[in-house]
């Protein structure tokens, strides 16, 4: 009895004494580290945006330039998350840029890079949003507004009034900027707009220009 209860001392000395050398692992840290917030992305969001229904081309005249004819076939961006939807000649791809309860940011731009007839789709346009009480709380942060977004997007502020409502700057190569007063769902908005492109496609620019003049009158 005594040899086996030796024996078996002996054993489990030498497991102990195995775990000993051998201390637990820790736990293994993860291969990708969690990026940061994205810089672009504001808090607190904005209560959730209601597009009002895409009013079709009716051939009527717009802002500046170029209008969709009536009828045009257009592809609508009802997916931005814009008081508004708008008409885009080529299949439109959106980006969240970022918002606020005061601030709202959207891009857009045509998902494939080339038309059907080699030449390439540049152009874009950029959005801010900002909700106003009323209109003349609109008109009155105007101001603010248009040097706030932009100097985001630096570009050249809305400087010539097109209506009581609407102001308008053209620079080049090809940009038109906009900052519009409209009222929809109750909520009156402030939007800027730069659509942005080749001279070759200044009347493709006019008419998305043009529709969200539409759309917001």
């Amino acid at each position: 009895m005594l040899i086996v209860f030796t024996i078996a001392y002996s054993v489990g000395t030498a497991i102990g004494g195995a775990v000993k050398d051998h201390p637990t692992e820790a736990a293994a840290t993860p291969a990708v580290s969690p990026e940061p917030y994205p810089p672009t992305v504001l808090s607190p969001a904005i209560d959730r945006v209601t597009t009002a229904p895409y009013k079709r081309p009716d051939g009527s005249a717009g802002v500046f330039g170029a209008t969709y004819p009536a009828g045009a076939d257009v592809q609508v961006v009802a997916n931005a998350e814009l008081p508004f939807a708008f008409g885009w000649p080529r299949p439109p791809q959106v980006s969240f840029l970022g918002e606020s309860s005061q601030l709202v940011l959207r891009k857009v731009v045509t998902s494939a890079e080339y038309a059907p007839d080699g030449a390439r789709n540049s152009f874009k346009a950029q959005f801010a949003l900002h909700p106003c009480a009323s209109l003349a709380k609109c008109l009155a942060d105007r101001p603010a507004f248009d040097r706030q977004w932009t100097k985001i997007y630096r570009t050249t502020p809305p400087a010539t009034a097109k209506d009581a409502r609407t102001w308008l700057s053209l620079s080049k190569p090809y940009t038109i900027t906009m900052t519009r007063a409209f009222q929809s769902g109750g909520q009156w908005w402030l939007v800027g707009v730069m659509v942005y492109g080749q001279p070759i496609e200044a009347p493709d620019i006019q008419r998305v220009v043009n529709d969200i003049w539409r759309q917001t009158s």
